[in-house]
């Protein structure tokens, strides 16, 4: 009896916990946002879903450039773009058309890659000197 009450007990705590996460992208607009709790991952929101993101082992996720850095590394300057959702149909906007989510590397140009989230396609850039690698899904 008692485990039954624990178990219940300990997933009405994490369902509690899950909530605030999965409540965070409601009324933003789609892409990245800084997570305040945790500088090593990062929130994605797209179509009012929110996905919890990993940055790679030893950087951070900076809102300044949308990207995960090394900690030491200064605020790039306003010259970062930010990643694009494409928004005219075409090759790049089709292609995350029947893929599941995640990030795959982009075979033009290996400094940026896309991230497929809902069905959207997300062009995202790695840190300058930085290339996108799939095996750790990360640009190293």
């Amino acid at each position: 009896m008692c485990r039954l009450i624990l178990t219940a007990g300990l997933c009405l705590i994490i369902a509690t916990l899950a909530s605030g996460a999965s409540q965070f992208c409601i009324g933003k607009s789609n892409g990245d946002y800084a997570n305040v709790n945790n500088p090593n991952s990062y929130y994605t929101c797209s179509g009012g879903l929110t996905y919890v993101r990993s940055c790679p082992s030893g950087l951070i996720f900076r809102q300044s450039c949308n990207c995960c850095d090394w900690p030491t590394t200064p605020s790039p300057t306003t010259t970062t773009k930010a990643p694009t959702k494409t928004t005219s149909a075409g090759p790049i906007d089709q292609f995350c058309k029947g893929r599941l989510d995640g990030d795959y590397a982009n075979p033009k140009n290996p400094s940026t890659f896309y991230s497929c989230s809902n069905g959207f396609t997300y062009l995202m850039k790695c840190q300058t000197g930085l290339v996108f690698s799939q095996s750790c899904d990360c640009c190293q």
